[in-house]
């Protein structure tokens, strides 16, 4: 799976799925894809490679989010089908999460763009050619406004940079980095914010002493404005007294604990 410019799922290389056994059970059929080096990309490839994000001791960041997977499974060479424990109703967008892109060594990803050239801090991307295309001459040949170079460097160069106009997107960075997009004047029209659900908070490192107590810590959650603390990092946030959002993948709403901080 994959996001889209406005953030939605759409299919990435499984074209199309279903799901059955009330929300159990995710049959994927995958389109007709290349690796870098020419290979057709084949389920039990994608199976294999699943199952290994997934393993005991796997260092993938997402692996604590899919332990409602079961197994994973080769149905035929195109079809693979993932069986869950119990439903899990956000799998596909975790399923699109960068951290889960399948990658096969010495034969690169499956994606449309294919690495032509690797520098010290950047690399230069070429359009890669679609099999499943109408026209599948037109795409023998690129032009140059095709090409997409990307370039790893600080944020302070990075914003720079895009100020003067010789790069066309800057992505990445903390909110620590917030300032330095207001001290270089770019403008408002050019900024666009990500809507995922943060978290900022005051971390209790012991279990003993004044915060130990329950109303104490209510007393200092009561005593806290958000609304400025949030302003003073970035305008317009909304503050929130939840940990998890208002709904994740359950029915209803995460429990509310105003004692804690």
């Amino acid at each position: 799976m994959r996001f889209d410019a406005n953030g939605q799922i759409e299919p990435g290389l499984a074209e199309r799925w279903i799901v059955i056994d009330e929300g159990t059970s995710y049959i994927f059929r995958l389109r007709e894809a290349r690796w870098r080096d020419g290979s057709r990309v084949e389920a039990e490839q994608v199976v294999a490679q699943l199952r290994r994000q997934l393993a005991g001791g796997s260092r993938n960041a997402l692996a604590p989010f899919l332990t409602a997977i079961d197994e994973i499974v080769t149905m035929t060479p195109q079809v693979i089908e993932v069986r869950l424990r119990r439903p899990r109703p956000d799998l596909l967008k975790l399923f699109a999460q960068p951290e889960l892109t399948l990658w096969r060594n010495g034969a690169g990803g499956t994606g449309p763009l294919r690495i032509v050239q690797e520098g010290k801090r950047s690399l230069l991307l070429r359009p890669a050619f679609d099999p499943n295309r109408a026209d599948p001459e037109d795409q023998r040949t690129t032009r140059p406004e095709q090409d997409v170079r990307l370039i790893g460097e600080r944020a302070a160069r990075a914003i720079v940079r895009f100020a003067a106009r010789d790069s066309d997107f800057v992505a990445g960075g903390t909110f620590a980095d917030w300032p330095l997009v207001a001290l270089a004047s770019v403008a408002p029209a050019n900024v666009r914010i990500d809507p995922a659900a943060g978290l900022f908070g005051f971390a209790i490192l012991h279990r003993d002493g004044f915060l130990a107590d329950a109303q104490n810590r209510a007393a200092i959650s009561g005593a806290i404005d958000r609304i400025a603390v949030t302003n003073a990092v970035m305008q317009g946030w909304e503050p929130a007294e939840r940990i998890l959002p208002e709904t994740l993948d359950s029915t209803v709403p995460p429990p509310f604990q105003a004692g804690r901080c």
